[in-house]
């Protein structure tokens, strides 16, 4: 946990922007398992979507829903990684490793707005992928588990605040689009939740990625 001599702020300045950040990050992975929902449709296929290795790249947001004190606040970031996976069961299920980078977010003082420190991480991930059809627009589901090395650096005093390794674990949302028998894209929504020292740092994520297959 971070460790600062900045006085507290009062619990209703730090509620406001916590209840909002955590009705955006709900609106956002409902949205994208919505979509995910609408593309679990049968269509007639311009294209096989391919069996077998597919390699990519991912970018997008965070936001975080850390269970922190209440005289911090922390705001979004950005992320990005590569994955590497394999379709299985006659293409209707996928399983990949995630490869990721949290890009550091400042970590702050509310009451006076001061930047204290700065939130980030890196994750590996595991997922197993569901398919409900096999058509050129695909929703999917998926479930996770990996480990993630985050730290919490201080700038007030300098130094290392928090850091750890820890076990993870992830469900989320999304639809892919395959644009070719080699290519597809994806956007996917999640909720990733560490465990042991790192079990406060829960947080939403929305990513698009680029998929090419073999």
């Amino acid at each position: 946990m971070v460790r600062s001599s900045a006085s507290p702020a009062s619990p209703e300045s730090h509620r406001a922007p916590r209840s909002g950040a955590r009705r955006w990050g709900l609106l956002l992975l409902g949205g994208v398992m919505l979509v995910g929902a609408s593309g679990c449709r049968s269509v007639e296929p311009t294209g096989p979507p391919g069996d077998g290795l597919y390699l990519g790249a991912i970018a997008g947001a965070w936001w975080e829903n850390f269970d922190m004190p209440t005289a911090f606040a922390v705001d979004q970031s950005a992320q990005f990684g590569a994955r590497v996976g394999t379709r299985l069961l006659d293409r209707r299920a996928a399983l990949e490793l995630s490869l990721e980078h949290l890009v550091p977010v400042d970590l702050e003082v509310e009451d006076p707005s001061v930047v204290v420190g700065e939130v980030s991480g890196d994750l590996l991930m595991a997922h197993w992928k569901g398919y409900l059809v096999d058509a050129p627009l695909q929703g999917y589901w998926l479930v996770g588990a990996g480990v993630i090395d985050g730290e919490v650096t201080e700038d007030v005093g300098g130094g290392l605040a928090s850091a750890g390794r820890g076990f993870t674990w992830r469900v989320g949302a999304g639809v892919e689009i395959h644009t070719g028998p080699e290519w597809s894209t994806q956007l996917e929504g999640t909720w990733t939740q560490p465990g042991g020292e790192l079990d406060a740092f829960g947080y939403y994520s929305i990513v698009v990625g680029m998929l090419r297959r073999f």
